[in-house]
C-alpha cells in the first residue's frame, strides 16, 4: 500500500507502523468526520463488515469528537468495538488534533459477536451470521482490560514511530546541509590556502571563476571589477570570464555595468527572469541571472556575474549562498592585495629615503642606487627571470651600496684618485652593507647582492675573490649593472664616458669582469627609462652647481 500525500498531512503512520501493527493483528484506518471508516491495510472480515455498515458509520460519526482525543485510550463504538487513534506526525499542531480525517486502529471483544447491533449489521448486509462467526479468530477478540493495554501500547508505539520519523527528517535534511557545506568549505578552503597575495591576481581570480563556475554547475561565471583604486593596478576595470558567454567581452562588460548601475545595492539576487534586470540584451547571454557584489567594508569592488544552470535546472539558494561565501573571500583577497601594496609602497618608499641620504654623502654618485635599481631590473626582466625575483632585485639594487655609510666622507668625495688605503676603506662597503642588514629577516635574500656585487666573474674582484657560478645571482646582476652606471657617470678623477662607448665597454669584458650570459640581454634592454632618469639628475646637478656658484659670488 502506498501512503498518499494527504495521508500524511493527517497523520496516517508510517508503512514501518504498519507492518508492526499488522504483525499482531491489527490494522490501520482512516476515519472521516462523517463515519467513514476506510482501510490503509487489508482488513479482515469483521472489519469489512462493519465498514460496510451504516449504522456503524452513523455510531462512529456520533463519537468522532471524543475519538480525536483517544489518543492512547480506546473509543467505545458499539458493545465489543473500539477505535483508538494514533499519535498525529510531531510537525502537527495543538489545533490540528481535532482534523477532518484521523488515523485509526480498530479493536473488538466478544462481546461484539452477540450485540444486537452486529446482528442487525449483518441482516443489513446479507451477510450470515454464524457464517461471519466461523471466520473469526477467537484468540484475536480482546477482553476490556486488555483493550486499554493495548490502546495505551498502540499510542506509545504511533508516538515513538512519529518521534523516529522526525529524527529521519532531520537526519536526511542534515545530510543534505553537510553535503552542500562541504562544498562550500572545500571549496573556500582551496580558494583560501592558494589565495596568497605574493600569486598573480591574474591567475587566482579566473581559477575561482572557474571552480565556481563548475561547483555551482553554471553555464557562465564572469567578475567585473569597478573599483578604480591605483592598488588595484592593472585588475582594475577588469574583466574576467569563464565558460560560453555567447557574446565577446566588450559587450558583456557593458552589459555587467549597466547591471551595475541600476542594481548597485544589490548584494546576492537571482533574476529567475533576466529581462526582470532592466538591461537591454541581457537575456541574449542568460534566461536567469545570478549577480553577486563584491564588497569590503560597503565599499563597492566588483560585481560576480553568473548565467543560466548547466543542467536546465533553476539557480538555487544554495548556489547563491555559495557564490556570496566566495564574494567575500575574493573581496578579502582583493583587500589583502591592496594593503599588501600599501606595505610595499611603504618599504620601498623607506628604502629610497635611505638610499638618498646614502647617495647625498656623495654629491657625485646622486641618484646612483635608483639608476642602478632601476637597470637591474631592466636586466633581471631582459633575462627571463619570474617576476618575484625581477622585484627582489630591484630591492637590491636600492640597498646595494648601503655599505657606504660607514666610509668617511672625505675619501668618498675625495678630488682625484684614491691611495691605496683609501681605496681599501672603500672596498669595505660591501661587508659593511651585509653587516647592516643581517638582523633584518625580510632582507636576507638581498645581502649577497650587497655583499658581491663587486666581485668578478674572472675571480678579480673583491671582497672575497670568488669567479664565474661561485658569485650569487644578484651579485652578478648589480655588478653589470652599477658598472654602466659608473662608466656613464662623471666622476671627480673622469668624466662620463659616451655611452656606445660603454657598451663596447661591456661587450669586451663578458667573461671577464661580466657573466657572458647576462651582457647579452643587457644590451638588448630599452634604455630609455635609464635616459630619463639621467636627464633627471643633469637638471637637478646643474640647480644644485648655480646654487653653488651664486653663494661663491655672494661671498
Amino acid at each position: 500500500m502506498t501512503t498518499t500525500h494527504s495521508q500524511l498531512e493527517l497523520g496516517a503512520p508510517s508503512h514501518r507502523l504498519h507492518e508492526r501493527l499488522a504483525s499482531v493483528g491489527l490494522g490501520v484506518a482512516s476515519v472521516r468526520a462523517d463515519g467513514v471508516v476506510t482501510y490503509l491495510t487489508a482488513p479482515g472480515p469483521l472489519e469489512q463488515m462493519l465498514c460496510r455498515s451504516p449504522a456503524f458509520t452513523h455510531a462512529v460519526a456520533q463519537q468522532f469528537g471524543e475519538l480525536a482525543s483517544a489518543i492512547g485510550t480506546p473509543c467505545a463504538i458499539w458493545p465489543g468495538v473500539w477505535l483508538t487513534r494514533l499519535s498525529p506526525p510531531l510537525w502537527h499542531r495543538p489545533d490540528q488534533v481535532s482534523a477532518a480525517e484521523l488515523a485509526v486502529c480498530m479493536l473488538c471483544g466478544p462481546e461484539l459477536l452477540v450485540s444486537d447491533q452486529f446482528r442487525l449489521a449483518c441482516d443489513t448486509a446479507g451477510v450470515d451470521h454464524k457464517a461471519l462467526v466461523a471466520q473469526i479468530d477467537p484468540n484475536a477478540l480482546l477482553m476490556p482490560h486488555q483493550v486499554h493495554q493495548l490502546a495505551a501500547t498502540i499510542g506509545w508505539l504511533s508516538e515513538d514511530d512519529g518521534q523516529l520519523e522526525r529524527r529521519n527528517e532531520e537526519l536526511a535534511q542534515m545530510t543534505a546541509e553537510l553535503g552542500e557545506s562541504y562544498e562550500e568549505l572545500n571549496l573556500l578552503y582551496r580558494f583560501s590556502s592558494s589565495g596568497t597575495v605574493d600569486q598573480s591576481p591574474d591567475t587566482f581570480l579566473e581559477h575561482a571563476c572557474e571552480e565556481l563556475c563548475q561547483v555551482a554547475g553554471l553555464t557562465w561565471m564572469a567578475l567585473r571589477l569597478i573599483n578604480d583604486d591605483p592598488r588595484l593596478s592593472h585588475l582594475a576595470g577588469r574583466l574576467i570570464t569563464c565558460g560560453p558567454t555567447q557574446t565577446d567581452d566588450r559587450t558583456l562588460k557593458q552589459l555587467i555595468d549597466l547591471v551595475w548601475r541600476k542594481h548597485h545595492d544589490v548584494e546576492a539576487t537571482v533574476f529567475v527572469n533576466s529581462a526582470e534586470v532592466g538591461v537591454p540584451g541581457i537575456e541574449t547571454v542568460a534566461n536567469e541571472l545570478l549577480v553577486v557584489k563584491l564588497a569590503i567594508d560597503d565599499k563597492p569592488l566588483g560585481l560576480l556575474v553568473g548565467g543560466d544552470k548547466i543542467d536546465g535546472s533553476h539557480i538555487t539558494t544554495v548556489d547563491t549562498k555559495l557564490c556570496s561565501s566566495l564574494a567575500h573571500t575574493l573581496a578579502m583577497f582583493l583587500s589583502n592585495m591592496m594593503l599588501y601594496e600599501d606595505v610595499q609602497a611603504m618599504f620601498v618608499g623607506s628604502l629610497q629615503a635611505l638610499t638618498s641620504a646614502i647617495d647625498a654623502k656623495d654629491s657625485y654618485t646622486h641618484g646612483h642606487s635608483g639608476r642602478v635599481a632601476a637597470l637591474s631590473r631592466s636586466l633581471a626582466t631582459s633575462a627571463g627571470l619570474d617576476d618575484a625575483l625581477v622585484e627582489r632585485i630591484y630591492i637590491a639594487g636600492l640597498v646595494h651600496d648601503i655599505g657606504k655609510i660607514g666610509v668617511p666622507e672625505s675619501v668618498l668625495q675625495k678630488p682625484g684618485r684614491l691611495t691605496a688605503e683609501e681605496f681599501d676603506q672603500i672596498k669595505q662597503h660591501p661587508e659593511i652593507g651585509a653587516r647592516i642588514l643581517r638582523d633584518i629577516r625580510q632582507m636576507q635574500d638581498i645581502i649577497p647582492a650587497v655583499l658581491f656585487h663587486h666581485e668578478r666573474w674572472d675571480g678579480k674582484g673583491y671582497p672575497y675573490g670568488l669567479g664565474a657560478d661561485d658569485i650569487p645571482l644578484f651579485g652578478r646582476v648589480i655588478c653589470l649593472a652599477d658598472s654602466f652606471d659608473a662608466m656613464c657617470s662623471t666622476r671627480t678623477y673622469r668624466a662620463a664616458m659616451d655611452q656606445d662607448q660603454v657598451r663596447k665597454e661591456i661587450r669586451s669584458c663578458a667573461g671577464s669582469h661580466f657573466d657572458p650570459d647576462l651582457v647579452e640581454p643587457f644590451l638588448r634592454m630599452d634604455f630609455g627609462p635609464y635616459h630619463q632618469l639621467n636627464e633627471r639628475r643633469f637638471k637637478i646637478d646643474h640647480v644644485q652647481e648655480r646654487g653653488r656658484s651664486n653663494v661663491n659670488s655672494t661671498s
